[in-house]
């Protein structure tokens, strides 16, 4: 049985791309949910997390 996941991502970012093949390998569908690339409050929000990391 396949679960779905939450998949929080900002357009220009391609960190999702490897996500979306494993995902697609394992048979999860994933719910992609838009994340603002400059407030960062809802993705807080959805996530349950303090703070959002960042790749520099």
């Amino acid at each position: 049985m396949s679960e779905s996941v939450e998949l929080c991502r900002s357009p220009p970012s391609h960190h999702g791309v490897p996500v979306d093949r494993v995902l697609a390998f394992e048979s999860i569908p994933p719910k992609k949910v838009y994340a603002s690339q400059h407030n960062r409050q809802e993705l807080l929000r959805r996530t349950g997390q303090d703070q959002v990391l960042t790749s520099i």
